[in-house]
């Protein structure tokens, strides 16, 4: 949970743009907390579309990122490279209303972690709601992750995926008030 006041240059800010630019997200770092450092995020982040090929398989194809569309009600499917769990693709749910607006996003792919799948497919859910308060903003943050139980990494990955999204809201916030 976030309270945050705005700048001046924030309150003209198009905050919904912001969310809808994925392939800025290439190149986010976060702290990770087992490795005591910084570690990049995302190593790439882009949206795609789901295109069957001419022999009936699916293959994900790149598109720019939505900017332009309507935000409310927008679903979007999403490429992204990370050192942990390498190449996966999620799904951003877009809504906004007259009080904020926000994302949720769900895994497509299942995860995996080294050899082992850690996370099946749409059983890692993580939600950013903005909340626009006149000068603050209230922004809200939270990830559920049904993962495999690994013996002794258990609060690895819980510590992760806390410090995962943290990353992201402050890429967000900074973003914001630039």
């Amino acid at each position: 949970l976030y309270f945050l006041k705005k700048t001046q240059k924030a309150k003209g800010a198009d905050l919904s743009k912001i969310l809808r630019s994925i392939s800025n997200l290439k190149g986010l770092q976060y702290y990770s907390p087992s490795r005591k450092k910084k570690r990049l995020l995302y190593k790439d982040s882009f949206v795609v579309e789901k295109k069957e090929t001419k022999n009936g398989k699916f293959e994900y194809v790149k598109v720019s990122d939505p900017v332009n569309e309507t935000m409310d009600g927008l679903s979007v499917l999403v490429s992204q490279e990370d050192l942990t769990f390498g190449k996966n693709i999620y799904k951003y749910d877009y809504f906004q209303d007259n009080y904020g607006m926000g994302l949720m996003l769900e895994n497509i792919s299942p995860l995996y972690y080294s050899l082992f799948k850690a996370i099946d497919e749409k059983e890692l859910n993580s939600c950013i709601i903005f909340h626009d308060v006149g000068d603050y903003l209230l922004i809200y943050a939270s990830t559920k992750a049904n993962f495999a139980k690994f013996y002794g990494i258990e609060k690895k990955i819980k510590s992760s995926f806390s410090s995962r999204l943290d990353a992201l809201c402050g890429f967000l916030i900074a973003k914001y008030n630039e």
